[in-house]
This record gives C-alpha cells, sequence and structure tokens, in this order.
C-alpha cells in the first residue's frame, strides 16, 4: 500500500482490519467506503474522523516495513525538508500441528479405529515471527520434535 494522507488537526488516527480476502486496501471513514485509490490520491483525516483500514496488511506474521514521509508543504509541521520515518513490527504467526499423544489411551470399535480419533491428539502450537515452520514431526518412542524452517522475509 502507497497511500497520502493528510491530517487536518494533525492527528492520523487508523484502525487496522488485517483480512486475507481483500485484493485491495479498503479504506472506510463514517461517510463513504474508498477503494483503487491511486497513490496520489489524498485521503483527508483527523481525530474526530478517522479511518478503518481494511487490507493484507498485517493479516500474515513477519516482519513489516513501515514508511512514512512527513512532508515540508503539511501544515502545521516546521520541517526545512520532507522527513522520512521508518517503523518496523513484527507479527507473530501462529501454526498448529496436530500430534498424537501416547499417554492417552484409546478405545477402538470393530473397525479398529478409535470412537474418537480427536481425543487422542494434542495441538501443539507454534509462534513464528520471521521464519515459516515445516516439516514438523513428532517421534513418540523418542518423545522428540523435529522440524525445518524456511525463509518467508529474506532475513
Amino acid at each position: 500500500m502507497d497511500q497520502r494522507f493528510h491530517s487536518l488537526d494533525g492527528f492520523i488516527i487508523a484502525n487496522l482490519i488485517p483480512s486475507n480476502n481483500s485484493n485491495i486496501h479498503e479504506i472506510i471513514r463514517k461517510d463513504q467506503v474508498q477503494q483503487n485509490l491511486l497513490k496520489n490520491d489524498l485521503v483527508t483525516i483527523s481525530s474526530k474522523n478517522p479511518i478503518i483500514l481494511k487490507s493484507k496488511i498485517l493479516a500474515d506474521g513477519g516482519l513489516y516495513n513501515i514508511s512514512v514521509i512527513l512532508e515540508k508543504s503539511s501544515k502545521g509541521l516546521k520541517l526545512d525538508s520532507d522527513k522520512k520515518i521508518n517503523l518496523f513490527i513484527s507479527i507473530g504467526k501462529t501454526i498448529p500441528f496436530v500430534i498424537k499423544d501416547p499417554s492417552i489411551t484409546s478405545n477402538k470399535n470393530n473397525n479398529g479405529h478409535s470412537k474418537n480419533d480427536n481425543m487422542n491428539n494434542l495441538t501443539l502450537k507454534v509462534k513464528t515471527f520471521y521464519d515459516e515452520i515445516k516439516e514438523f514431526s513428532y517421534d513418540e518412542k523418542k518423545l522428540k520434535m523435529s522440524f525445518s524452517k524456511c525463509s518467508l522475509h529474506g532475513i
């Protein structure tokens, strides 16, 4: 997303709603929904007129770089030149892995299947901030977990 915002009172208030279903970003104001905005389209904002930003931004775990440029021409700011500020946000991603719990004895039915297979499983949740966890395995006999990772963000 690359968008220009203009504050009428010096406040830029935005509520971010991560959405994997959005192919474009939507800026929702009290009075209207704005979609397909061009880079130079100016969105007016204030403390009395905040926006809701619905986008894929921050919908997935990882390291995000948000660049903010305060323009010299902005009203209420006294700047010698445009100032660029880089904000870095790290969002964790929780990845569930289901493993069979060896300590739970199952009641088998006539087909040899457990009456409730889900009751014999544990869900292990791994939180990662930069990499995707792949090839997770659990060795019941050795009580050992192993996994590999792949970098999503080139870090």
